[in-house]
């Protein structure tokens, strides 16, 4: 599949396809996760098996057991070919492997996933819709052609319908909006069924797989050889061939002509032993290639091989030469275990070393390694698509990178009407004959490059201009986030991405269209009416408050600069950005098992902090110092202020700070709230339902990039909470930018006003090693330092009852061990009214 996609995400999307945000959505991933290559076994040959049929909608939900015999009919296929059953009333899925839609049988449940069982076909009742007789004698057991015997028109549509789950589901795009369609276009079908793959590759084998009715007959010797394809689910056993409808005709006369012959114990050949890595033959590829004189086809013949003997595979040879459309023969030595094709060493036993075909009137020549598109007719249609998606002017003045680029085909088709090709590829003898078939078509203007696209630096992107376009054709498992981050910060106007996989391209999509920050985290941008605050119970009706109704007098007013937060996004207007995953799992499994009150403070959390408290506060705010403190063991360090009321098990909190933990490298902005003293309720930033997000700046969870430098520039960030006459509701503000709010009623001792407040510095001491911990508070500086050497927060303020900042005055300390953290109030003054510095580094020679 093919797709042109915007390449620099977000912000490219708030400018010319602001209908992308009405049609993001968070469907599940559902069954494009399910694994496809799973074995079910196979059924035990007991008849007298009680059948079970799911029961109907008004009975009991039905959710099948282990080994359970049921009457099930497929409702579809899933990608990779399995049939989808579900059980009435409860919906539960069920997969089987080769059954079809409208198919009624009897299955056994083999395997239950949690949110699907497994089912291995019995027998069947009533045959699938779109029945049509499979013309090849192994369709039955091969796993190459699972649906032969569904008419070729069923499959498409079901394929169609499988990408269109896939770009809804991973990629996170809407079918409820009526520019779907210019996103989902209609398949192409292929004009031939059969005999259209350019290369096939089977594999010699020391076990014979057999059908079950078989496997009481004994094979000895070379009886159990076998060369064909392996037999689904077994990496040891050879399904044998002796025609393929997938290959063209000539191949066919080789396969029959090696099968004929190389079991002569004469010869001296025998199949590799993937168990004892015994043998000689490992595998035998045919690829089938055009004389572009003459336009009959040609072959290349290509033995792998575990060792160079080229005198055991002579008579092979001239067996197959006399065939006339052989016009190379090929060893490649392969003499590591593993299954590949690809040798170490190759060898020409006869003719030439390439054989020749022609795409959108070029001539390539292809080796016995390099790729090139199986589907020699369809890949024309596919290069037709491509170069519309690219839509190059034609003039000259253009330049294309072609990423994962083969043997160079597709940049090359396009090389005519653009001003420079330059194709990346990490295997060696693709970008050799890249280079040869530019030279063989006479074009100059492209440039082939090896390099593994999976582990490129921060100077990737400086051999070659800004590109106009970008082609990117991976392999199975798409894109690395690394070569995703290259290219949304590349900012192409034109990314046209070509996929042999369609979960992997839809998951990629996902990535180039809708965002990555850029320490890797996906943000969806979500429609701000359905973000997760809306989740919470007492959030069901609740109506969006968009902006606060007033603004406390004498509040702080900063300025946010984006240059200061490392992974900040803008969504566009009505959507706000979620993190799909946690940052990191330790940071909030460490955050639930907070407890606010001093007096109970679990022994592993330490603090250096100020407050005020009896009285009633509306807000808070102040001026952070912002650093990196060094953390291990999975502690953290925190600098925030807590705004809190109540007692025990009843403690309300909302916090705001910036958080450094051992499971991340990087300094973040957060926030915190919890109804009852961090039992059940409450979380990180947007982790769970409760706080509300109106901003379409993604802040929270942001990196803090760049942070202070002890002795030099310091950096600092502006943190306000103030509670909404109106509403009730309390604001979060961030410089200049209103963040959101925490709806009144989530709470239960906060939702009319706080009783304390709080500013400082938090570690977590886990205790191991057998003395303190080394993890830093602040700087890791004492606050004796003084100004750039130690951590400091400033402007130290509060709402008061009648609507107006107060300076938080004379303000209490409170230090757990000042001999491993301290802190340190000095005289208020003008300009950063009260204030304390704060922090050390743990562990000394005073804090053992």
């Amino acid at each position: 599949m093919a797709t042109a996609i915007p390449s620099h995400a977000l912000r490219h999307l708030t400018l010319t396809r602001p209908w992308l945000r009405r049609i993001r959505c968070n469907a599940s991933l559902a069954l494009s996760r399910q694994d496809p290559h799973e074995t079910l076994p196979e059924n035990d040959g007991n008849d007298n098996v009680e059948i079970k049929k799911p029961k109907s909608s008004n009975s009991q939900a039905f959710f099948p057991k282990k080994n359970q015999v049921l009457e099930l009919e497929c409702e579809s296929l899933a990608f990779k070919g399995k049939g989808i059953c579900k059980a009435a009333d409860s919906g539960f899925v069920l997969l089987c492997d080769r059954a079809l839609p409208g198919e009624r049988f009897i299955g056994r449940v083999t395997r239950k996933k949690g949110s699907y069982a497994e089912v291995t076909k019995l027998k069947t009742i009533s045959p699938h819709w779109d029945f049509v007789d499979a013309p090849c004698e192994y369709a039955s057991y091969c796993g190459g052609c699972k649906t032969q015997n569904l008419s070729y028109e069923a499959q498409i549509r079901a394929k169609e319908q499988q990408v269109q789950e896939l770009v809804i589901n991973v990629g996170k795009f809407s079918d409820k909006n009526s520019e779907f369609s210019s996103i989902m276009k209609p398949i192409v079908p292929c004009n031939v069924q059969f005999h259209y793959r350019n290369k096939m590759e089977f594999s010699f084998g020391s076990q014979k797989w057999l059908p079950k009715e078989l496997l009481h007959e004994k094979l000895d010797g070379n009886e159990n050889y076998a060369l064909g394809l392996h037999a689904p689910g077994f990496f040891d056993k050879i399904l044998n061939v002796e025609k393929c409808l997938l290959q063209s005709e000539p191949a066919n006369k080789v396969l029959a002509t090696v099968q004929d012959h190389w079991k002569d114990p004469e010869l001296g050949l025998s199949p590799y032993n993937v168990h004892s890595h015994a043998g000689f033959l490992k595998h035998l590829v045919l690829r089938t290639g055009r004389d572009l004189k003459t336009d009959l086809p040609e072959l290349m013949v290509n033995f792998v091989t575990s060792s160079y003997k080229p005198e055991l595979l002579k008579p092979l040879v001239e067996k197959i030469s006399a065939i006339p459309e052989v016009v190379s023969i090929m060893n490649n030595v392969n003499t590591s275990v593993g299954n590949t094709s690809v040798g170490e060493e190759e060898y020409t036993l006869y003719g030439k070393s390439t054989i020749t075909e022609s795409l959108r009137g070029l001539t390539f020549q292809i080796s016995a390694n390099s790729f090139f598109q199986t589907n020699t007719g369809q890949a024309e249609v596919l290069y037709k698509l491509i170069e519309d998606c690219a839509g190059l002017r034609g003039d000259g003045s253009e330049v294309v990178l072609d990423l994962f680029c083969g043997t160079g085909t597709i940049g090359l088709t396009l090389a005519k009407m653009a001003r420079h090709v330059y194709g990346y590829e990490v295997v060696a003898q693709a970008v050799a004959d890249a280079q040869r078939n530019a030279k063989l078509n006479g074009i100059s203007n492209a440039t082939f490059v090896q390099g593994d696209l999976n582990k490129i630096g921060e100077d990737f992107g400086k051999n070659f201009p800004k590109p106009d376009i970008v082609i990117t054709d991976p392999n199975r498992p798409g894109m690395h986030m690394k070569l995703i981050k290259f290219l949304l910060k590349l900012k192409a106007p034109k990314i046209v991405y070509v996929s042999c996989n369609p979960a992997t391209c839809a998951r990629d999509l996902d990535y180039l269209c809708h965002g990555v920050s850029e320490d890797g985290e996906v943000i969806d941008c979500v429609d701000m009416y359905k973000q997760p605050a809306f989740d919470h119970p007492l959030l069901k009706n609740h109506t969006i408050q968009m902006k606060p109704s007033s603004y406390p007098k004498g509040m702080k007013v900063g300025k946010f600069d984006p240059k200061l937060l490392q992974g900040y996004i803008k969504c566009p207007e009505g959507t706000v950005p979620i993190v799909r995953a946690p940052i990191n799992n330790s940071t909030e499994a460490n955050f639930s098992h907070r407890k606010y009150q001093i007096k109970a403070m679990a022994p592993f959390h330490e603090y250096a902090l100020v407050s005020v408290k009896n009285g009633n506060y509306f807000g808070a705010s102040a001026r952070l110092n912002v650093w990196h403190p060094a953390t291990f063991n999975g502690e953290l360090s925190v600098a925030q202020f807590w705004i809190t009321a109540g007692q025990g098990a009843e403690v309300n909190t909302m916090e705001a700070g910036w958080i450094s933990n051992a499971g991340d490298t990087k300094t973040r902005l957060f926030i915190f709230w919890t109804t009852d003293n961090y039992r059940t309720t409450g979380c990180y930033n947007l982790m769970c339902p409760g706080f509300v997000q109106t901003s379409n700046h993604r802040l929270l969870g942001t990196i803090m990039n760049p942070v202070s430098i002890y002795g030099g520039q310091q950096f600092e960030i502006l943190l306000i909470v103030h509670k909404d006459k109106q509403s009730g509701n309390w604001w979060l503000r961030f410089e200049d930018i209103d963040l959101g709010y925490w709806p009144s009623s989530i709470f239960t001792k906060l939702s009319d006003r706080a009783a304390e407040l709080l500013w400082g510095g938090e570690i977590v001491n886990t205790g191991g090693g057998g003395r303190h911990t080394s993890t830093e508070m602040g700087n890791g500086h004492f606050p004796s330092e003084g100004f750039k050497f130690a951590a400091l927060m400033k402007n130290l303020a509060y709402v008061d009852g009648s609507g107006n900042f107060a300076d938080a005055g004379n303000v209490v300390p409170f230090v757990t061990n000042a001999k491993c953290y301290d802190l340190k109030i000095p005289k208020k003054n003008n300009a950063w009214g009260t204030h304390f510095f704060y922090g050390g580094p743990g562990w000394n020679d005073h804090c053992p």
